[in-house]
């Protein structure tokens, strides 16, 4: 299981995915966009929407990792990750109502749009997906880790400066500088001269034959 999620959690992987999520949302923004200059249907702006608000928060995801990283809060982040997740989820729903049962021959004089709007529904989904992908490897590898190895639990709160982390490039799911990991061995230094030097004192004050510690003798 553990080799599963490294996979699926590499860098190669995510930057991947990121790839495919921004071309999928320019793909559907330029699909329904076709279909809608001559259909003009009020749901399907709903996936326009979707399509123009996802091209945009990635386009600045990308931005910010590589100009602004350190200035990055996680919780700004989660709220889009999962935020966009759900429009996806939504977007896919309300295509699928409205082309997803109809069929293409009525419309003679249409029928290619038709049919590109019937395909933008298989593009959403596959977005959706995408974006549960790259949401769960946020929630995990970086607002639930901050959550368990920080100080606070609102250290989600605070950007990456302020606990020392900083975001994978490109796909900003997972922390390519730990922010706990200096603590850690901070703590481990700290803690292994006290144990040295308890070891020098008791071995100094235990005896070397074995025998219990006599009291002081007065000398003659």
């Amino acid at each position: 299981m553990s080799c599963l999620s490294k996979i699926f959690a590499s860098d190669i992987i995510l930057n991947t995915v990121r790839i495919i999520e921004f071309a999928v949302s320019v793909i559907i923004l330029g699909m329904i966009g076709y279909t809608d200059s001559t259909f003009n249907h009020e749901k399907t702006n709903f996936g326009v929407a979707v399509g123009a608000i996802s091209t945009f928060y990635l386009l600045f995801l990308f931005l910010s990792i590589f100009a602004i990283n350190k200035y990055i809060v996680s919780a700004n982040v989660a709220f889009w990750e999962n935020g966009i997740m759900l429009l996806w989820f939504c977007a896919f729903i309300v295509l699928a109502k409205e082309w997803g049962s109809g069929s293409c021959s009525s419309e003679s004089s249409n029928a290619r749009k038709c049919r590109t709007a019937q395909a933008s529904i298989a593009f959403s989904g596959v977005n959706f997906l995408l974006f549960l992908w790259t949401a769960v490897c946020f929630n995990v590898s970086i607002l639930a880790y901050i959550m368990k190895k920080g100080t606070k639990k609102t250290d989600i709160f605070k950007t990456n400066d302020t606990i020392g982390g900083e975001y994978s490039k490109f796909h900003g799911c997972t922390f390519s500088l730990d922010p706990y990991s200096k603590s850690e061995v901070q703590k481990d230094l700290e803690v292994g001269p006290v144990s040295a030097d308890e070891d020098v004192h008791s071995s100094e004050s235990a005896p070397s034959n074995g025998e219990e510690p006599k009291e002081n003798e007065p000398v003659v």
